[in-house]
């Protein structure tokens, strides 16, 4: 290839069995894949085998599944066209209802929720866990995420250890609601309540269970998120910038827990008018610690590295963006563009950035995935495999495995910049090894 450039990366496999569009997907552990699609089936893949094993219905009415994510304790969050968040046993669905990850059939399985979430919502905007939940954890407290969202690895044997205790304790969360869908019509507390400021309070400073009982949502109200104590199964505090009319419906929103990196847990929020807002969750007011508008068109993503100083961003135009971010009190956060790329057709449905912080991906309208590197952003290739727009890209809990789901209904595999022994040779995920790929 014309300067000595590697070849463009091919997908490891190509997963087939989807009959709508994938639009989430989630690790459940490295060789157990979760997707969603429009029409509100959730299947569960063997990725040894590459078939899958299990699928459920994961919405009413066959509504579509836009998010699904791994809250950690064994827990797996899906989010629903059906204004509703589910929270699901993970062993239970890990188990394929009895057929086993080694059957070679697939079972289709009826599990119950742990918890249905009324939100309201019927837009686009997709819930977020606490991104890099390793980080936010207190020292000496262990992790079972195995979600790229949290950045943690998966320990199936402290699972099973607590697992019985955990189920007998879940299957009546204090305040919330089971999982009867009849039980889920019900609509979410108003911000407003009376304790609405002494709840936020109170399990904002509880920093050993932050990161795995917190989650942003969007609203019935399209302008506005909730921020909710899963404990409790409700809202504890919604906020909105003061000119939520002018900046337009919530499109996007991430979740940043405290850590050496950030003094305070932070909720980045991404608008239709192209700003992006971020609150400190322990002040006082509703209204942002800073505000700018990355881009002139609806913000459709967005994503924060764990050291909370950069982030990279998505929209219905031509551009991602890389930015900076300051929030430091005294100088009211600052948010700046450091970088922009330009692709060739508009569109980008979601960006992730890498657990290791080495490289970030998108998935685009014109069907390609993309890979740049983070520290010092720059194109480093592009993943063909897809006849429509790409909706989801999940991580593997090891670095290298990525997936990305698309609109042609297919799941595509890939293996890109795998960790690399220090000593050793080999591909790995150092920028020596990542040659590019762009053409």
């Amino acid at each position: 290839m014309p300067g000595g450039a590697a070849p463009p990366p091919v997908p490891v496999t190509v997963l087939r069995g989807h009959t709508s569009g994938v639009h989430a997907s989630c690790y459940l552990k490295e060789d157990i894949l979760l997707t969603g699609s429009e029409d509100g089936v959730v299947k569960l893949w063997n990725l040894e085998r590459r078939r899958a094993f299990a699928e459920f219905e994961a919405t009413s009415h066959g509504m579509g599944v836009q998010r699904l994510d791994h809250l950690g304790r064994g827990k797996i969050v899906s989010q629903g066209r059906d204004m509703l968040i589910k929270v699901w046993d993970a062993e239970s669905l890990a188990a394929g209802g009895g057929s086993g990850v080694g059957s070679s059939s697939r079972a289709s399985i009826t599990p119950q929720p742990l918890q249905v979430l009324p939100t309201g919502a019927f837009h686009f905007c997709q819930f977020a866990l606490t991104r890099w939940r390793e980080e936010a954890r207190p020292k000496g407290k262990e992790s079972t995420n195995s979600s790229s969202g949290g950045g943690g690895e998966h320990d199936p044997r402290e699972e099973k250890k607590s697992g019985e205790r955990r189920r007998e304790e879940e299957r009546s969360p204090p305040g919330g609601q089971t999982g009867r869908e009849g039980d889920a019509a019900e609509p979410a507390p108003s911000a407003a309540a009376d304790d609405g400021e002494a709840q936020q309070g109170s399990f904002l400073s509880d920093e050993s269970s932050f990161a795995e009982n917190v989650m942003l949502a969007p609203c019935g109200q399209q302008t506005l998120v909730s921020l909710w104590d899963l404990r409790k199964a409700r809202p504890s505090f919604t906020f909105a910038p003061k000119d939520a009319e002018q900046k337009g419906m919530v499109m996007c929103v991430r979740l940043l827990g405290e850590s050496p990196s950030c003094a305070s847990p932070f909720a980045v929020v991404g608008h239709d008018a192209g700003h992006l807002c971020v609150y400190d969750l322990r002040a006082t007011s509703a209204e942002p610690l800073l505000e700018s508008r990355l881009h002139k068109v609806p913000l459709l993503c967005v994503d924060v590295g764990s050291s909370c100083r950069q982030g990279v961003s998505g929209s219905a135009d031509e551009s991602i963006n890389v930015f900076t971010l300051s929030t430091r009190k005294a100088s009211c956060g600052s948010c700046e563009v450091v970088k922009s790329f330009r692709l060739e057709h508009p569109g980008t449905s979601c960006v992730e950035i890498r657990r290791d912080q080495k490289l970030f991906v998108s998935g685009g309208w014109d069907h390609r995935v993309r890979a740049f590197s983070w520290k010092t952003p720059r194109p480093l290739a592009v993943l063909r495999s897809h006849e429509k727009n790409v909706h989801t890209v999940a991580y593997s809990p090891r670095i290298g495995g990525l997936v990305s789901g698309s609109g042609d209904s297919r799941v595509a595999v890939w293996e890109l910049y795998p960790e690399r022994n220090r000593g050793g040779g080999g591909r790995g995920g150092g920028d020596d090894a990542m040659r590019d790929s762009r053409r």
